[in-house]
């Protein structure tokens, strides 16, 4: 946005030079009074730098809106995220203990179909072999989850800085640009 508004001052002096330009043959040529005709020629060219200017901060402040808005929007969204990840390795340590429970329902069936205790030392075994291994994929899925949540946070709690420091900065880069074009146009 800086360097639009900078392109567009360069523009509006070029286009007030050649203004006083104007005036100033037409004031030559006219009456004769040349100091009447640039004293004109600087109040019009003091008019539209004042514009500009005042342009230029306006510029600067909307841009530093419109940025915080935008660092806001993506904060909440990576708020969104993290609890999100929270949901889904809570749906995925469901489905991960359901598949457990459903391999112990079947080792059982199956021993028991065999003709063997479904209760007795080796089918006890498998089945606390199959709880163990489930123990483990959830813990994975839970500290997997953690992980994103604390990260997609991270990225919020930054993200929200940002959006504070381009507000701010926009506040004080639409002042000094204001106070620029200020003194400019009193020392003129």
């Amino acid at each position: 946005a800086a360097g639009g508004a900078a392109s567009g001052i360069g523009g509006i002096r070029a286009a007030a030079k050649g203004f006083l330009g104007l005036v100033a043959a037409a004031g030559a040529a006219g009456a004769g009074g040349a100091a009447a005709t640039a004293a004109t020629g600087s109040g019009v060219l003091g008019k539209v730098w004042a514009g500009a200017t005042a342009l230029s901060a306006f510029s600067s402040f909307a841009g530093a809106i419109a940025e915080k808005r935008a660092m806001e929007e993506q904060a909440l969204e990576a708020r969104f995220a993290a609890n999100q990840s929270i949901l889904q390795g809570a749906q995925q340590s469901n489905d991960i203990l359901d598949g457990v429970v459903d391999r112990i329902a079947k080792t059982r069936v199956a021993y028991a179909t065999a003709g063997l205790d479904a209760f007795s030392a080796t089918p006890e075994r498998a089945i606390t072999r199959i709880s163990r291994d489930g123990e483990a994929d959830i813990d994975v899925a839970r500290s997997d989850a953690l992980q994103s949540y604390f990260s997609n946070r991270r990225s919020m709690k930054a993200l929200k800085a940002r959006g504070g420091a381009a507000g701010i900065l926009g506040i004080v880069q639409s002042a000094a640009t204001a106070a620029m074009g200020y003194a400019q146009w009193k020392s003129r």
